[in-house]
């Protein structure tokens, strides 16, 4: 094999374990990821279960470009100008038509039952019955569904606008009024107006028109500004134009009442078209009403210039024009009609837009380019004989007066037929529909999206929890980082865990699994330490074997006691000594011993060995307790009295074992090392750093006392790679089977 293949197969193998160490970790983390699962689809079936309902309703207008305009305008210049689409939804937001609609459906006033707190509503909405719900729970003053109440009528003054208005259900038709704070403000009757009046002003002005509930239940008042509900309801309604310049308008709405919805789309509606024929209206009029003003004025100068032409004509025997003025003429009438219209358009103008709009500069241009065409015209005329001029003059005057006359009379006629039967520019083409089923919440996109979230999570907080693990998980990887070897690897046992648990909660001792359970994997794996501290201890020349951790809460005497079973039932003598004088917990094993006696009296001299020591597995295994906890317990291990037990008992015994306290967190452990043999270094996995314990044996070493081993304890499947969890899983996976 080359050395480019090797290297590809290293990689390959790496790339493997690192997909299969993610795989263990998702598998060790499951039950936590199932757990953020379900939690998170509970949290979002509550939250699909109780949130308000939503509906939605549109209606649909059609807005129509004016196409055939009131009839005689074109030709005075007066063709209206079609109202833009977008110009038309703004007037439908426009405070102008939401207050209409305010106003007619008293949206200014809020009146709703107060509802238990977080399912209160929706056990109100669950409540199908005509009736009022009973209350629940004793809780009076909650409307539980089935609750109505409708104000016409609600005025609040300075005194009381701060406050928050209670309206309580007295029975029949009686109500009373308070505050929050419960404090009295006034009783009334429905159908009866209520008004409280203090120094002269009115403070609460109320009329209930109807009232339905409980005697007891609750209502809260308010009074929000007209602009308030203005603006409210201009933020829940959505209006769109259906195609590119369709002139279809659909407005749409979002509110938890779905009458409501209907109510306000109807009122906004009809009121939008009341307006629209209203300005039309109002257009015909004002134009009916400037052509009044104009044809009096006509009518004399019509009358004047035929007097004119008819003396002209009498005076000079009837001057007939030639071809060429009869040309001129009706060049002349043509171009002072456009004028006349112009003139009548620009007063049109004014009074709609002003004299600013940029229409008024339009018509101005157009005015000066007919005025250059009509001084052409008069030069053209003055070319004329005099009397053929004079006859053009007088004869354009009375045809000019005669048609635009005639115009403005016949075009007040229609303007009048138009005012009467005026049609505006918009239709209903659907009324307000809603729908049956609520568009929000979507419970069923929420159920799936909580569920896909909280798997995320799970697997989130699994990766961020092996992320953050400072623990060793990996017994070759301590072995190369500490130096030192790992005899023995001790899963962790759920047995065990359930097993403590139940002891607790019944106050009993806590099992021995060596005693109890033999052939469960963690009794395998101390019998493997059994092997290996058997050859270690051959090779000292003292028989006392200590056992340490550099913290709290890994393990000490759980290890201790099932390694002192494992040792006695292969026939050695053992004696088992707790000298963790802070917190030993050897007695907790031990059915109806208590702490004391044990070694601490021991060293005060209070007892001997043999009074204190407690006999097990038919006197082959002896236990040792910790003893009433002293002040100074370091103090004591320091004396010459316990380096003499220690000799005593080794002479006695096949095999001492002495549980110590940790040793980063007290100096113990280096005291009684001093009269060991052997140490034995306990390493939590998954808890126990390696700084942390490199820290453990070099202050050990430092007191010359010399870690013979490590042991991993509490090791967790799946917290290291695969292929080190098949080959310390073998031995335990046999004894399992063996057992079965």
């Amino acid at each position: 094999m080359t050395d480019s293949t090797a290297h590809q197969h290293t990689r390959g193998d790496a790339d493997e374990i690192e997909l299969g160490q993610l795989v263990d970790i998702l598998r060790n983390g499951k039950w936590l990821i199932i757990a953020c699962t379900l939690t998170a689809a509970l949290l979002g079936f509550v939250h699909a279960t109780l949130s308000t309902n939503i509906y939605s309703g549109d209606a649909i207008l059609q807005v129509d470009t004016p196409r055939n305009p009131i009839p005689g305008l074109r030709d005075l210049g007066l063709t209206p100008e079609g109202s833009a689409t977008s110009a038309e939804m703004e007037i439908l937001r426009s405070r102008l038509m939401l207050g209409t609609v305010v106003d007619q459906l008293d949206l200014t006033i809020a009146a709703e039952p107060r509802r238990f707190p977080v399912i209160g509503a929706y056990l109100a909405r669950r409540h199908g019955g005509d009736e009022p719900a009973p209350a629940l729970f004793g809780a009076e003053k909650y409307g539980w569904g089935g609750e109505t109440i409708e104000l016409s009528r609600l005025e609040i003054g300075p005194a009381l606008r701060d406050e928050e208005l209670i309206l309580t259900a007295l029975g029949g038709n009686d109500f009373r009024i308070s505050t929050a704070t419960g404090e009295f403000v006034a009783e009334g009757t429905v159908d009866k107006p209520l008004q409280v009046e203090h120094n002269g002003s009115t403070q609460l002005a109320v009329f209930v028109r109807e009232l339905t509930a409980r005697p007891g239940t609750e209502f809260t008042l308010r009074s929000v500004s007209r602009l308030d509900a203005i603006n409210g309801l201009r933020r829940s309604l959505s209006i769109s134009e259906q195609g590119q310049e369709s002139g279809i308008l659909s407005l749409s709405m979002e509110h938890a009442d779905s009458e409501r919805i209907a109510n306000v789309l109807n009122a906004l509606t009809q009121a939008y078209v009341r307006q629209n024929v209203e300005r039309k209206s109002e257009e015909a009029t004002r134009s009916l009403e400037f052509l009044e003003e104009q044809l009096p004025e006509l009518r004399r100068e019509l009358q004047l210039a035929e007097q004119e032409f008819n003396e002209f004509r009498s005076s000079h025997q009837a001057v007939d024009l030639e071809q060429d003025a009869r040309a001129l003429l009706a060049s002349i009438v043509e171009v002072e009609e456009q004028l006349a219209g112009l003139r009548v358009e620009t007063s049109e103008l004014r009074l709609q837009y002003g004299p600013d709009h940029p229409r008024m500069e339009s018509v101005a241009e157009r005015r000066e380019s007919l005025n250059e065409i009509k001084e052409e015209i008069e030069k053209q005329v003055s070319a004329l004989p005099e009397k053929q001029q004079q006859a053009l003059r007088l004869r354009r005057e009375m045809e000019v007066s005669t048609t635009l006359y005639t115009g403005l009379l016949n075009t007040s006629q229609e303007l009048r037929v138009a005012r009467a039967g005026t049609v505006g520019d918009v239709r209903i083409l659907d009324e307000a529909a809603v729908g049956g089923s609520p568009v929000r919440p979507q419970r069923s996109l929420i159920l799936a999206l909580s569920v896909v979230l909280g798997g995320m999570l799970g697997v989130m907080a699994v990766f961020g929890r092996a992320f953050l693990r400072r623990g060793v998980n990996d017994p070759d990887t301590l072995e190369q980082q500490i130096g030192k070897p790992v005899y023995a690897v001790v899963p962790h046992s759920k047995l065990q865990s359930r097993a403590a648990r139940r002891a607790k909660a019944r106050k009993e001792a806590l099992m021995v699994l060596a005693r109890d359970k033999p052939h469960d994997p963690v009794v395998e794996s101390l019998r493997s330490l059994r092997t290996s501290l058997t050859f270690a201890l051959m090779r000292e020349t003292r028989q006392v074997l200590m056992i340490t951790s550099p913290a709290p809460s890994s393990g000490k005497t759980f290890l201790s006691i099932n390694l002192a079973w494992l040792l006695a039932e292969a026939g050695q003598r053992v004696l088992l000594i707790d000298s963790d004088m802070r917190r030993g917990r050897l007695h907790a094993y031990l059915q109806g011993r208590t702490r004391e006696p044990g070694l601490s009296e021991v060293l005060a001299g209070k007892h001997t060995l043999d009074e204190v020591k407690i006999s097990l597995l038919d006197g082959r295994l002896d236990a040792v307790t910790s003893g009433t906890l002293p002040p100074n317990p370091s103090e004591l291990l320091m004396q010459e009295r316990f380096r003499t037990l220690v000799a005593d008992a080794e002479a006695a015994y096949d095999i001492v074992i002495i549980d110590t306290a940790p040793v980063m967190a007290v100096t113990d452990a280096s005291i009684v090392g001093a009269s060991a043999g052997a140490s034995l270094l306990l390493v939590r996995a998954g808890v126990t750093g390696e700084r942390e314990t490199q820290a453990t044996v070099h202050r050990l070493e430092q007191a010359t006392v010399n870690v013979s081993g490590l042991v991993l304890n509490d090791f967790q499947a799946g917290a290291t790679s695969a292929g080190s969890y098949q080959y310390y899983y073998y031995d335990y996976n046999y004894g399992s089977e063996a057992k079965a």
